[in-house]
């Protein structure tokens, strides 16, 4: 445990000195702003947006590789999903977070999503299907990588027959 605790924090190293970089540089430029005495309260707005931009999207590529390295020590590719998900999660939020500071109206922007969704969910109902399919096959696990699977169905013109190789999110 200690071992992988180091190694996830080794891993993330790299990613805090690039986030202290842009950090350093978006408050050099505030202060030259301010220096500069420019009355325009939105480039203050957006230098908090730009280190909000900054310190999460590397923040999130760090605890993305975190969960990434802990999901491959059990010596199977479920790390895929879940490192997807990490990322889906942390670049909304990051993207949130900017937006709010820059003062656009989130509540329009999670409306318009909300629809989109809702449309885009009717017309892609079997896909979405199959993905929620998959996540439960990846977390339930009923067979693992290197197993003999033999599957019969009608729809599917009658019995299939192989080794698992691989398991995705959408595939086996």
């Amino acid at each position: 445990m200690k071992n992988q605790a180091l190694d996830v924090a080794q891993a993330a190293r790299p990613h805090a000195k690039r986030a202290l970089a842009g950090i350093v540089v978006a408050l050099a430029g505030l202060t030259a702003a301010s220096t500069l005495e420019i009355p325009n309260r939105s480039v203050t707005s957006f230098g908090v947006a730009a280190v909000i931009v900054i310190a999460g999207v590397i923040a999130v590529r760090a605890i993305a590789n975190a969960v990434r390295a802990a999901e491959g020590s059990l010596g199977e590719k479920r790390g895929t999903p879940l490192t997807f998900f990490v990322q889906l999660i942390g670049y909304s939020v990051v993207a949130l977070m900017a937006f709010s500071v820059i003062g656009l109206r989130i509540r329009g922007l999670l409306l318009g999503g909300a629809v989109t969704g809702v449309v885009i969910g009717i017309a892609a109902q079997q896909t979405v299907g199959n993905f929620f399919a998959g996540i439960v096959l990846l977390v339930v696990r009923p067979f693992r990588l290197g197993d003999y699977l033999v599957m019969r169905s009608g729809p599917l013109g009658g019995e299939y027959e192989g080794e698992v190789t691989d398991m995705g999110l959408f595939y086996v």
